[in-house]
């Protein structure tokens, strides 16, 4: 199945006139609650947001490398 959307992916962006791979990707990070059973081993503080927890990272694609219906 991933193998399916690669190819897609590809040839949407060839149709595009790009790269058949993209360049470009955006990671970011948000702070989440923990629950108090959580492993303080794998709780921070996170001073900027005042928010005691664990950090969740994500990661993005441009809108345009998306594949439309």
């Amino acid at each position: 199945m991933l193998r399916m959307l690669d190819v897609l992916r590809q040839q949407v962006r060839r149709d595009k006139g790009r790269g058949a791979e993209p360049s470009v990707g955006i990671i970011d990070s948000q702070s989440v609650k923990a629950a108090e059973n959580v492993g303080r081993d794998t709780r921070g503080y996170d001073v900027g947001e005042k928010v005691a927890g664990c950090k969740a990272l994500h990661r993005h694609r441009p809108p345009s490398a998306r594949l439309s219906r």
